[in-house]
């Protein structure tokens, strides 16, 4: 999904930079600076952001908002009215994705709940602060984290697995960075607004752990990264 937003903001450049070639040459009078242009700001990133992000509600109330707000300035919409309709239109949004959410998702859920009462579970939280939660040569249980304003580093590369295992985030303006072993499933349920989950990890009948990770992001970001070729280096999956 990086390289996808990587191409997409190159197109974006390449385009802006081709348009300010062609005014400076004299070949077509464009106006960069229309009425409402500094709405592109909102719309453009989360356009992209629609095509990359798995969970796109964050994306979805960028692009709502920012459009509405180009309407407004262009005339169309009622900036009064305007107003007026963004709050509920929000509103909507989220519950129309706890809706789905719950729906698709019944199945983990119920599977989470049973994993939220095991004993041996991992706590860790960066308020402010950057944290880091290393449990190598560990037996890993399942953790819950907290970032405010802050960075926390989760390594469960190189941890004992018995179980499948439950990784509770909640994440308020901050990062999580999660580093799981190769042979591992990721199940992921993000209620997240401006913010999300970005997991590369490609789900395969013959892993026998799955990591269910639940996160709760408010413009912050959870990223899981594969840690490659480390079966044998310490990772034990003792069922």
């Amino acid at each position: 999904m990086k390289q996808v937003s990587k191409i997409m903001w190159g197109v974006v450049l390449v385009v802006l930079g081709g348009v300010f070639a062609l005014k400076a040459l004299g070949i077509a009078d464009i106006d960069l600076f229309f009425k409402g242009w500094w709405t592109l700001i909102i719309i453009i990133p989360s356009a992209i952001a629609m095509f990359t992000d798995k969970d796109k509600t964050g994306a979805i109330i960028g692009l709502t908002v920012g459009l509405l707000m180009l309407l407004g300035c262009r005339g169309y919409v009622d900036f009064a009215l305007l107003g007026k309709l963004i709050v509920p239109a929000l509103i909507i949004i989220a519950g129309v994705k706890l809706i789905f959410s719950g729906a698709f998702d019944k199945n983990a859920k119920e599977k989470m709940k049973t994993m939220k009462n095991v004993t041996g579970i991992r706590h860790c939280s960066a308020a402010f602060a950057n944290k880091t939660d290393d449990c190598t040569n560990q037996t890993f249980n399942g953790a819950g984290y907290v970032a405010a304003f802050g960075k926390l580093d989760s390594d469960i590369s190189r941890a004992f697995f018995e179980r499948d295992v439950l990784i509770n985030v909640k994440n308020v303006v901050g990062t999580v960075n999660i580093t799981v072993p190769d042979g591992v499933n990721i199940k992921v349920i993000s209620h997240s607004l401006f913010g999300g989950v970005t997991n590369p990890v490609q789900n395969s009948d013959a892993n026998v752990v799955t990591v269910y990770i639940e996160a709760l992001c408010l413009l912050g970001n959870v990223e899981v990264k594969k840690q490659v070729n480390n079966y044998n280096a310490g990772t034990n999956f003792n069922f």
